[in-house]
């Protein structure tokens, strides 16, 4: 499922020009307690070590808005001064593999009728906000064994991490025209479909990514609570199995998809 949200806030609302980490706290927030909970101190794992995802992600705030330096503060940052707009995708119940230890959360459900049902306004960052609109985002019609245009409305980030000689670690993020970009993309959305337990999460040979529209200005350097991390917008082909196109559209493409990374649209 994948929903608009639009708030008018009571006052212009002033943020961080990083401000990832306060939009996915407003997200926690209007989630169902059961469900946050999960996802937070848990998300979905194959085993118990492995790595665990979260199976959403979320857009940039759309609206008027302008830039200054707080000079206290020491950082750039953005003021939208009328209504703002964003949109926020997860996966479905019917996503999961029934019978095994992943619980059948619908993510986005209660998260809407919680935004609609609440009688005061809801908050962002301490702003009070009216909500304007909770809508379903129509799916994109898409055919079987065609390749698909695609534009990222959240950058696409995916990296390693290594030790330098002094046992100190390091990140390495990749970019789209390694020939690595692609098959690190793919092993994520591999690990992603074996943390919901299908029952064949391999993609199959043939299937690809590769950037059409990308150039230095897509690159994007984003901090999320001290962490820089690079990503990429642009536009992008990509030939999928109907499946494995569907989890990356509702819980996107990459790594770091609960920080805002990977959340894109059909052109």
């Amino acid at each position: 499922m994948r929903l608009e949200i639009i708030l008018q806030p009571a006052k212009p609302l002033d943020l961080p020009i990083h401000y990832g980490s306060h939009l996915r706290g407003f997200v926690y927030s209007y989630l169902e307690p059961k469900v946050s909970e999960y996802l937070h101190d848990h998300g979905y794992q194959q085993s118990t070590n492995s790595s665990s995802y979260k199976m959403f992600s979320y857009s940039r705030l759309s609206g008027h808005y302008s830039t200054y330096h707080h000079q206290t503060k020491k950082q750039k940052r953005i003021v939208f001064d009328d209504k703002i707009s964003f949109m926020v995708s997860a996966i479905d119940a019917e996503d999961i593999q029934p019978d095994t230890a992943a619980p059948q959360l619908d993510t986005l459900l209660g998260f809407a009728q919680n935004l609609l049902s609440t009688q005061n306004p809801v908050e962002l960052n301490g702003v009070s906000c009216r909500v304007i609109g909770v809508t379903i985002v129509n799916s994109p019609v898409i055919k079987a064994d065609t390749a698909i245009k695609i534009r990222m409305i959240s950058p696409i980030t995916i990296h390693k991490t290594f030790k330098y000689c002094d046992d100190s670690k390091g990140t390495y993020y990749y970019y789209p025209f390694e020939e690595a970009w692609q098959e690190k993309i793919f092993n994520n959305l591999e690990n992603k479909a074996k943390a919901l337990h299908w029952q064949n999460p391999k993609i199959p040979e043939g299937s690809y990514i590769k950037p059409i529209c990308v150039n230095r200005a897509d690159k994007k350097i984003i901090n999320d609570l001290g962490f820089w991390i690079e990503g990429w917008l642009g536009e992008y082909e990509i030939l999928l199995p109907e499946n494995f196109f569907w989890l990356a559209y509702k819980a996107g493409l990459g790594s770091r998809n609960s920080g805002g990374f990977g959340l894109f649209e059909v052109i």
